[in-house]
């Protein structure tokens, strides 16, 4: 009985935030890709063959592609209706 109630639970949940299920993956997919551009940050910060004015121009490169993703999510369509 108790599985039955949580099926049915499960289904009305996921009726009422289909949106939210829908916009979960492309949120999901800019989050990864922002985490490995943070983690291509790190090691040009770590790297000590270039110059400040290399890192700072690779810098601010993923920091524009970060601000593109950020931006390109927030304006889909699945996220915008979901929220």
């Amino acid at each position: 009985l108790a599985q039955n109630d949580r099926a049915a639970e499960s289904k009305e949940l996921e009726a009422s935030d289909k949106d939210k299920l829908n916009a979960r993956g492309d949120i999901v997919g800019a989050a990864t890709r922002i985490a490995w551009l943070n983690k291509e940050r790190d090691l040009i910060y770590a790297d000590k063959t270039m110059t400040p004015e290399q890192k700072r121009k690779k810098v601010d490169e993923l920091q524009a592609e970060k601000n593109k993703v950020a931006k390109d999510a927030v304006r889909n369509k699945n996220v915008a209706t979901a929220f």
